[in-house]
């Protein structure tokens, strides 16, 4: 019977692709050896941009915003169609989500980022009143929703960042 159960072990050890055969001694030298890459690490704090870096991406970033508000403060003006007028609120909608969502993917300098602060949190209140001119059913009502949005520009925290990120103020005339 022992020699049925030994048989069935090493059975067993075969089939499951253990060996029967007794340990190596500690020095044995290995027939093989495979060396395992150690893990990469990633550094668990991004890096803030530098200055001059934080200052090209803020430009690249706020430049459709920019833009986009300019043309729909040029439609507004100019008397153009609900329609036309419309099309442009909706452009400054879209203009200021993506907006928002850009300047938030990036780590500002460590000085810029309560002005940062401050011009997301304009940015988000002013966003349904964008979208509210989007769908407005007159030109009016558009600018009523306009003048809602613009009451949330950020402004102030805009021009704080333009000085720490040592760049002209804002002038709508760069926006043609």
């Amino acid at each position: 019977m022992r020699n049925a159960a030994t048989g069935a072990l090493i059975a067993l050890f075969a089939i499951t692709g253990c060996s029967a055969e007794p340990a190596a001694s500690p020095s044995a030298a290995p027939t093989s050896t495979t060396v395992s890459p150690p893990p990469t690490t990633t550094s668990a704090t991004p890096v803030a941009l530098s200055k001059d870096e934080a200052a090209r991406r803020y430009l690249t970033i706020v430049k459709p915003y920019n833009l986009a508000l300019e043309h729909l403060e040029q439609g507004i003006n100019a008397g153009r169609p609900i329609a036309d007028v419309r099309a442009l609120a909706d452009a400054t909608a879209r203009a200021n989500r993506t907006h928002v969502a850009e300047l938030r993917a990036v780590v500002w300098p460590a000085d810029v980022v309560p002005a940062m602060t401050t011009l997301l949190a304009e940015a988000d209140l002013a966003q349904p009143h964008w979208e509210r001119a989007a769908l407005a059913p007159t030109v009016d009502a558009v600018v009523e929703a306009v003048k809602a949005a613009i009451a949330h520009d950020g402004s102030d925290a805009a021009a704080t960042i333009r000085t720490l990120l040592a760049l002209d103020q804002y002038d709508e005339r760069d926006y043609p």
